[in-house]
């Protein structure tokens, strides 16, 4: 008897009817539905037991209406594409079909519970979390050793109302640090034979799925043996096409694996390719998988030779000349990667609109200008890596999608500028990442640095609601300003930390330092702090030489009224707007030292000195003692005779 699976309500299914964008065509020469081709070849793994989900019978195109299996893996690389052969049946009972791929360095051995929400958080619901009935979670899906998901798509149908059926289908990046991307591909109801065909729209992905059920052969049920012939007659089932683009451009082989789960995605059939080693049923609870302790490796291999476009600059400098890459395939869709692995330096003109779904830079520099907009789409968070020299783009970038920039070494400026679109931001390399500013939601720097170009205007100014950093990482302001528009408490606490651990800097020298101020503590809070807008719950915060206790970007007589007012080596819980630069709690020597050597002088005047003795500041101090009162004129007067200064008219 079949286990009981938990299937989509008819509701939820409309719902995602609803938001299907429309449905085309295969313009391909391989024809994407549900039916076995010779340019698949041998199969890459069968199945080893009798399915433990029921058995198919109806012989239904569309509708398998009791009975899952998967017969056997057929795939190949061709194209810049990834082809896809699942022989066997999906019952319409919205049972899913889990593929995961391992394509890159990285991923995840076990699924973590804080990955992309697809399928009605379907992704999750195999990850690490729920109750273990001892007040812990459970572990999470487990791969065999030498399997690291990076990508997933899950697909399922089901009746969609009346005697209509469809066939819907998710994706979603699988990063070793959880998060990502996910997208959910479209669907394809109601379904007719002689096969269903979902297309992709969504984010136009280019990715197809093609749906045969009428297989009644092939996998018997669970407890009889298991024919490789009659496994190799399965000529229909699930056949998928994907961009190689969406799973990492991957140069060199890489790995699949694939079985039927339930409709909630909670519970495991005994239906995996690869093929268990030994006889097994059903598994069960995703979240107790553990495929490590089945014999056998329930994945298989893929060849492939890296067939993705790469720039050749054969003909010209112009992005937009087709023989200028190979395969001449100008990369300019969604689906699309733009390689650069040249081993001397290049130039490239971009001077018409494209849009990509990863740019890749490599190897010598390449230099990319000119006034087209690039624009960041398609599915992967993954979509911009850099290594191996100094690169730059000068085009404005928009980014329509949430973004993970890789810079592993050497340097990446982009001085266009970018519209953020509210999109999450991470940063990840030991390279740095050069930006005219971050104007977005989060921004995540987990290693290497973001460096704000010196700027020092409303230009460079940056906005984010939230900024995270790790040790031996940093968000360089250099001479920039940045609001936090936080909600809830005050975080400058948690900023001054960042400052004080390296994490928040300024790069422009010793005598530049990242203040911070609340607005809300000011007695009148500000509306604007260099071109952005406030409310009460900001933080202003600027890089800016040591002394600019108001962030104005100057070093001036009002700071230095500041500093004398809280003169005072021990007095302690003072902050950057009383004088004290160094956030030690105190306004002291030390702080007076750093307000005299950039007195008069602003942020951008880099590598600048004043002179500590300057009869500017002499006279301005002078000024200084005639409004501050005792006892703070009798701390401060005892600070400068310590610089070991006299007083000299102008």
């Amino acid at each position: 008897m079949r286990s009981t699976h938990r299937s989509m309500s008819r509701s939820l299914v409309l719902a995602s009817v609803a938001v299907v964008s429309g449905l085309v065509g295969s313009a391909q020469a391989q024809v994407i539905d549900g039916s076995l081709d010779a340019s698949y070849g041998t199969p890459l793994a069968r199945q080893t037991v009798g399915t433990q989900f029921g058995d198919n019978s109806t012989g239904d195109p569309i509708r398998a209406l009791n009975g899952s299996e998967l017969a056997a893996a057929y795939a190949y690389v061709d194209g810049g594409h990834l082809y896809l052969m699942f022989t066997g049946n999906l019952e319409s009972n919205y049972n899913k079909l889990e593929v995961f791929i391992d394509s890159q360095a990285g991923g995840q051995n076990t699924l973590r519970g804080d990955n992309a929400d697809i399928d009605f958080n379907g992704l999750n619901r195999m990850g690490t979390g729920g109750d273990n009935g001892n007040g812990g979670p459970l572990p999470g899906f487990k791969f065999d050793a030498g399997f690291e998901a990076d990508y997933f798509l899950t697909t399922t149908g089901g009746n969609i109302g009346g005697s209509d059926f469809g066939f819907f289908a998710n994706f979603a990046d699988v990063r070793t640090l959880g998060g990502g991307n996910g997208f959910f591909l479209g669907g394809s109801g109601p379904a007719v034979a002689p096969f269903g065909l979902l297309t992709s729209t969504n984010e136009g992905s280019g990715i197809e799925i093609g749906y045969n059920n009428s297989n009644t052969a092939g996998v018997p049920s669970f407890g009889n043996p298991v024919s490789n012939a009659a496994l190799d007659a399965v000529t229909t089932g699930i056949e998928i096409k994907i961009p190689l683009s969406f799973i990492g451009d991957p140069t060199g082989n890489f790995k699949v694996m694939a079985f039927v789960n339930g409709g909630g995605h909670d519970f495991a059939s005994n239906q995996f390719l690869g093929g268990f080693g030994v006889s097994n049923g059903n598994l069960g609870e995703p979240r107790n998988v553990d495929l490590g302790l089945i014999n056998g490796d329930q994945f298989f291999t893929v060849s492939n030779q890296g067939n993705i476009n790469q720039w050749g600059g054969a003909v010209s400098t112009d992005w937009n000349t087709a023989n200028n890459w190979t395969e001449e395939l100008i990369p300019n869709a969604q689906s699309a990667s733009a390689n650069f692995n040249n081993a001397s330096a290049v130039s490239v003109g971009l001077n018409s609109d494209v849009v990509v779904n990863r740019l890749n830079l490599s190897q010598a520099d390449v230099n990319v200008s000119g006034t087209g907009v690039l624009t960041i789409g398609g599915m992967n968070f993954d979509a911009v890596r850099s290594a191996n020299g100094n690169h730059s783009v000068a085009n404005p970038i928009v980014l329509n999608k949430n973004t993970l920039v890789t810079v592993s070494s050497g340097s990446l400026k982009l001085s266009g500028q970018i519209a953020y679109n509210n999109r999450y931001v991470e940063k990840q390399g030991a390279g740095v990442l050069e930006v005219a500013n971050v104007r977005t939601n989060t921004l995540a720097v987990y290693a290497g640095s973001v460096k704000v170009s010196s700027n020092g205007t409303a230009a460079g100014a940056s906005k984010l609601s939230n900024l995270i950093t790790v040790s031996g990482a940093s968000l360089d302001l250099t001479n920039n300003g940045l609001v936090i528009d936080y909600s809830g408490t005050s975080p400058a606490g948690d900023f001054i930390n960042k400052i004080l651990a390296g994490e928040l800097i300024s790069s422009l020298g010793s005598n530049y330092g990242v203040g911070v101020i609340d607005n809300a503590a000011l007695a009148t809070p500000l509306a604007d702090f260099l071109g952005q807008t406030l409310d009460t719950d900001s933080l202003l915060i600027r890089g800016t030489r040591l002394g600019d206790a108001d962030l104005s970007g100057l070093v001036d007589f009002s700071d230095l009224v500041a500093l004398a007012r809280n003169y005072n080596p021990d007095a302690t819980g003072k902050k950057w707007i009383d004088g004290d630069s160094n956030y030690d709690g105190k306004v002291d020597f030390t702080d007076l030292v750093a307000l005299a050597r950039n007195y008069n002088l602003s942020s951008a005047d880099v590598g600048t000195l004043a002179s500590v003795g300057g009869e500017a500041f002499m006279a301005d101090f002078a000024l200084a003692m005639s409004v501050v009162p005792e006892p703070a004129t009798l701390g401060l007067l005892a600070g400068v005779a310590g610089l070991g200064l006299s007083r000299r008219r102008r």
